[in-house]
């Protein structure tokens, strides 16, 4: 199917079509689930952040004028960036429980260097 097709599928579903809505779903859930596999290295974090985007494009339907695929690949990719941004949060707030044996600074340049790496997965 073209975007052309998806469009279609799009102005049938926001009609009130569900068989249309079920049609993109089963279509694209693969590739999404790819994306969102290769950008975070787990297949149960990954359907859940798909699921979780097609919720948000679910709900969204009216609001979608053109492209709905491309639409629903930036849902994606910020519910793959907050969850990378939630880990950076939680290690940020479990510093506490770093031994005093290591020097601040030193852990600082971890905790960067982890997020940062987290980061540059999450966007390319």
């Amino acid at each position: 199917m073209t975007n052309v097709e998806d469009n279609t599928l799009l102005k049938q579903w926001q009609d009130g079509s569900e068989i249309a809505f079920d049609v993109f779903y089963k279509k694209h859930l693969r590739l999404l689930l790819n994306i969102a596999l290769k950008k975070t290295g787990d297949f149960e974090l990954s359907r859940e952040i798909v699921q979780d985007s097609f919720i948000v494009f679910y709900k969204k339907k009216n609001q979608i004028e053109d492209n709905p695929i491309l639409y629903l690949q930036k849902i994606l990719k910020y519910k793959i960036l907050e969850y990378y941004k939630r880990i950076k949060n939680n290690k940020e707030n479990s510093t506490d429980a770093i031994p005093h044996t290591l020097d601040n600074s030193l852990w600082e340049k971890i905790l960067h260097n982890d997020t940062n790496t987290l980061i540059l997965k999450a966007i390319t």
